[in-house]
């Protein structure tokens, strides 16, 4: 590390430490008139129900109350509140990628996993965006920084998300959330949505508890407008339900929970950001230009008109089950088994070009994955000097791929030169592991944690049609590993309130598969690679975690350096005009996160979420061009050198503050809250093209609401109070070389909500 790095990190802490210290002079002239301490989230990131101030990681986490407040209601939702965490959106499941510490998961494929790991109940939900979905009726939610591959299952180089959904109650609970969304984006649409979320719970029997729970949400139009179509775009219609059962019998409690959540989505669909000047006349430029004009389509950055002239959407629906048995063996032991079981299946279709003529129109995707997954732990008493958890683990994955392009080059004829690419992946994972604390003294733990894991992958596909070329005969590659992750470290807590620790962990992810855009494992820029080497990270994390006068002000302090090996990553290659995939050599990360809550004085509660992380390919030699770049000839035959630049997906600063107050308004209980959001600019692809730059910008929300009487509660609330305009995403636009698409995230948003609650 540098010396100004090192400088910057001290200064960093030196400001935590101040801020706290500030923060505890100021509570001590009023400590009387707070009536309580910060409700403090229990979590289970190791396995076992603890308080974050007693986890050593890196981590936020947030009730599902916080998370109704905010209306976070899907993973993309998670991006506004937790330090360190991004998303990307895309026009299908399987585009999107979720991020932590910059570091995310290749897209557009189904051969390589994600570094950010997905779990719903303890069990993960794999590959590709299935897991990116609608959180409804929450416990609470997880976001866990660093590896995680020790304890949280497979392939977790990055970090992992556990969403926990709520419990059955013993006693009888019911509530309904209805919510009314608009906003004017145009003179063309009025997007609108109606989210409903609701759940009964309550005892069946003297030893069953059950909890039924549902969610819908609807969007009246959408927040693009198609000028060729006359049609609006960009609008989510979905569903989904779950059950959730609990029975103690004796030593035995069994907890299953199943859902099934399906959408029909017109959605995302991008539209024209930018022409760089230098293209106006390269290949189909000109000829989107005239179309543009034709269609009173002004490209820029505040463009939401798009002339696709095929359709855009989604269909998905996604069975999910998890089954935990718990038998308590006495003396503080027992055992847990916990069963998975996940279907998923996602078929998409897009207009490739997006122009309103027919160049590569009849594009679909058809994804159908099938995971089961097995796990047996043992856990020590939890007051013993020494605590564990041993266990194994079993996952089996089948994932079917099928990959269509097809166009008429301006005829008639949509289907002319149709290509389907088919591919089926299976990857069988084996682990034993094991995790312990071992408090050698007083006030000090030691920690530690090994998993043994060998993984066995294979893929095998064809490609007919003439889009791509010529034809590609019945293929198949397969590679099996044998590799370990694990962390070490120590912990120091002298009390309950305090906890100061240093850990090294490493993490692992196995070898990808290449199975590009273009067929399986056939993209003309992967062709003598097909097997991505296995990703690994070295990560040390030195943090602080304190409760201060009472319990009434926590902070979580983590300064950390990573550093990463063959990092796994996709990006649009030019020569090809698809997306790639490939080994970016090493990345350096170094970066510090701070999360507080405090309630300074009666009825108030803030939360403070802020993380400065700094990511470098340390070394990219052979990174992909840009698609200007190969049509110009001016990429080198051996391709871009990226070593000491930016890595993509990544703002340096991120900033979040939530604060509410609770008052009285005449006789009703009311409340007011304030959202503000920040962060700094932003590439979205790993060519580091400047055209794929989305600039720092703010978003503030307000929220005011009361209860009417002890079962009803209405609020009126505004997202994105000064209408920001930004992209969500940013990236190439396919046969198009120097243009640009962006999916634009919503603008200004006006709601109101009703909710009863028994």
């Amino acid at each position: 590390m540098s010396r100004s790095n090192a400088r910057t990190i001290r200064l960093a802490l030196l400001a935590g430490v101040a801020s706290a210290a500030a923060a505890q002079g100021a509570y001590a002239a009023d400590t009387t008139s707070v009536e309580s301490e910060v409700t403090e989230v229990i979590v289970t990131a190791q396995k076992r129900e603890e308080r974050v101030i007693d986890v050593p990681i890196s981590m936020t986490a947030l009730g599902g109350e916080t998370l109704q407040r905010a209306r976070v209601t899907d993973v993309q939702g998670l991006a506004r509140v937790v330090p360190g965490f991004t998303f990307e959106d895309s026009l299908i499941s399987s585009g999107a990628r979720a991020r932590i510490r910059g570091i995310g998961s290749p897209t557009f494929t189904s051969g390589v996993e994600t570094s950010v790991s997905v779990a719903i109940d303890g069990v993960v939900t794999g590959p590709t965006g299935s897991g990116l979905s609608n959180m409804f009726d929450v416990g609470h939610v997880e976001v866990l920084r660093g590896p995680q591959g020790t304890l949280f299952g497979k392939n977790a180089t990055a970090g992992a998300v556990a969403v926990v959904s709520r419990a059955p109650t013993r006693d009888f609970q019911a509530y309904l959330n209805v919510s009314q969304t608009w906003d004017d984006f145009s003179d063309k649409t009025n997007f609108t949505t109606t989210r409903t979320e609701g759940a009964v719970s309550g005892p069946i029997t003297e030893n069953t508890r059950a909890r039924f729970a549902f969610f819908t949400r609807v969007d009246g139009e959408g927040a693009a407008y198609n000028n060729f179509k006359k049609t609006d775009e960009n609008r989510r219609n979905q569903w989904g339900s779950r059950i959730s059962l609990v029975h103690e019998a004796g030593p035995l409690t069994l907890d299953f929970r199943a859902s099934y959540v399906e959408t029909a989505d017109r959605c995302c669909g991008p539209t024209f950001r930018e022409v760089d000047p230098s293209a106006v006349t390269l290949g189909n430029v000109p000829l989107l230009l005239r179309l543009a004009a034709a269609n009173n389509i002004i490209i820029g950055p505040k463009n939401r008109d798009s002339m696709a002239s095929d359709r855009v959407g989604e269909e998905t629906q996604t069975i999910h089950a998890a089954l935990q048995a718990d038998y308590d063996l006495g003396n503080g032991f027992s055992i847990r088994s916990v069963t998975g079981a996940r279907k998923w299946n996602s078929y998409g279709e897009d207009d490739s070009e997006r122009l309103a003529v027919d160049l590569a129109d009849a594009t679909f995707g058809n994804i159908t994955l099938n995971l089961f997954t097995q796990e047996f732990q043992l856990l020590s008493p939890q007051d013993k000097p020494f605590k564990y958890v041993v266990g194994v683990y079993f996952y089996d994955q089948k994932l079917q791929d099928a990959f269509g392009v097809g166009g008429a080059l301006g005829t008639a004829n949509r289907l002319q030169g149709l290509s389907i690419a088919t591919s089926l992946n299976r990857v069988k994972n084996y682990a034993a592991f094991a995790n312990g604390t071992w408090r050698f003294a007083e006030s000090w733990e030691l920690l530690g944690g090994l998993r043994i894991l060998y993984e066995d992958q294979s893929l095998e596909g064809v490609r007919t049609g003439s889009f791509f070329g010529p034809n590609r005969p019945f293929n198949s590659i397969s590679t099996d590993d044998t590799n370990w992750v694990g962390r070490m470290g120590v912990r120091y807590n002298p009390n309950s309130d305090t906890s100061v620790f240093f850990t090294v962990s490493r993490g692992y992810k196995g070898a990808g598969l290449n199975n590009s855009n273009s067929g399986p494992f056939f993209s003309p820029a992967n062709n003598a690679d097909p097997i991505l080497r296995p990703e690994t990270v070295m990560n040390y994390e030195l943090g602080t975690k304190n409760r201060w006068l009472g319990g009434r002000l926590q902070t979580n302090v983590v300064a950390y350096f990573s550093k990463f090996k063959d990092f796994q990553t996709s990006a649009f290659d030019g020569a090809s005009n698809t997306f790639s995939l490939r080994n970016a050599g090493s990345i350096e990360i170094k970066g510090l996160e701070v999360d507080a809550t405090a309630q300074p004085w009666r009825g108030a509660n803030i939360n403070l979420g802020a993380a400065w992380t700094d990511a470098k390919f340390s070394d990219f030699r052979g990174a992909p061009c840009t698609a200007l770049q190969t049509t110009l000839r001016q990429c080198p035959i051996t391709g871009q050198d990226l070593s000491g630049r930016k890595v993509d997906g990544n703002p340096e600063w991120q900033l979040s503050v939530i604060g509410r107050q609770d008052f009285d308004l005449g006789k009703i209980p009311a409340y007011a809250t304030v959202e503000y959001a920040w962060r700094s600019k932003v590439n979205y692809n790993s060519d580091l093209d400047p055209m794929l730059v989305q600039k720092g910008y703010g978003l503030t929300n307000l929220r005011l609401g009361g209860n009417v009487n002890e079962h009803v509660e209405i609020g009126a609330f505004v997202e994105n109070l000064f209408n920001k305009s930004y992209a969500l995403r940013i990236s190439p636009a396919p046969l198009l070389p120097g243009v640009t698409s962006q999916y634009l995230a919503p603008g200004r948003i006006f709601g109101v909500e009703l909710r009863y609650t028994y």
